[in-house]
C-alpha cells in the first residue's frame, strides 16, 4: 500500500448505528440468484480520538431516527422502492448514552451524501465542522432552500463546512492507488479517493496503537 511510515495514531471506536434496512435484492444484484428476494443492510460509524492534537472526530453518521424528518423528495423516493429502515437510536443519543459530550466532537466526516451515512448533524453544537468529499458542495442548497434536494439545509447552514481536495497530480500523495488526504498531517488518518456507492466517496485508512488490529 505504500503507505508513509509514521509514529502517530489514533483510537477508533466502532459505533453500530442500530439502523436495518430490509430492501429488495433487484436493487443491488442481477440476476436474483434462487429465492432471496429481500437483504437486510447495516451501517455502522467511527468515534476517531486524535491523542496528540485532543480532537475527537466521526466519520460517518448513520441515518435519522425520525426518518420522516429527511428531505421529503428522498423519503418519497425510498417509498417508492419498497425501504422502510427501522431505527432504534440515532448516532448522537448513542453518544450521550456512552458518556460522550456532543460538544467534543471537532468534526463530523460524512464518507458519502447517502442518508443511512449523512445522519442528524444538527443535533451538534455549531462549532463542530461538517467534512465533505469533493462535488457535495454541488448538491447544495438543500431542503427547503431547494424543494428538490436530497440533502437538508440544516446539516450545513451556518456551520463550518470544508470539502476535501485530493491532489491527483502524479506526485500527489496516495494510499495504494488512491488519492489520500492526511487528515491531521501526521500520518495517522487518512481519507481515500475511492470510488464507492455514490460520488464522492470517501473510505479512510488509520494508524491504530495495535498495529494487528
Amino acid at each position: 500500500l505504500n503507505i508513509p511510515p509514521s509514529p502517530s495514531t489514533v483510537t477508533v471506536s466502532i459505533i453500530d448505528t442500530t439502523i436495518s434496512v430490509p430492501f429488495p435484492v433487484s436493487l443491488v444484484l442481477r440476476p436474483i440468484i434462487g429465492d432471496v428476494t429481500q437483504l437486510t443492510a447495516n451501517t455502522y460509524c467511527f468515534l476517531i480520538s486524535h491523542t496528540a492534537s485532543n480532537k475527537t472526530i466521526l466519520f460517518d453518521l448513520g441515518a435519522r431516527k425520525d426518518f420522516s424528518t429527511n428531505a421529503p423528495t428522498l423519503v418519497k423516493r425510498l417509498h417508492h422502492f419498497g425501504i422502510n429502515p427501522t431505527i432504534e437510536k440515532d448516532v448522537p443519543e448513542i453518544l450521550e448514552e456512552g458518556g460522550v459530550d456532543l460538544k467534543d466532537i471537532n468534526a463530523v466526516i460524512w464518507s458519502h451524501h447517502h442518508w443511512d451515512h449523512t445522519g442528524d448533524v444538527s443535533k451538534f453544537p455549531l462549532a463542530t465542522e461538517l467534512v465533505v468529499g469533493p462535488g457535495t458542495s454541488k448538491m447544495w442548497p438543500g431542503y427547503p432552500a431547494n424543494p428538490e434536494s436530497l440533502l437538508l439545509e440544516s446539516d450545513y447552514k451556518d456551520r463550518p463546512t470544508r470539502e476535501i481536495t485530493f491532489d491527483k497530480s502524479p506526485t500527489g500523495l496516495k494510499i495504494g492507488r488512491f488519492p489520500a488526504f492526511d487528515y491531521f498531517g501526521d500520518g495517522s488518518f487518512y481519507l481515500l479517493d475511492a470510488p464507492g456507492v455514490s460520488l464522492p466517496s470517501s473510505p479512510t485508512d488509520s494508524s491504530t496503537k495495535n498495529p494487528e488490529k
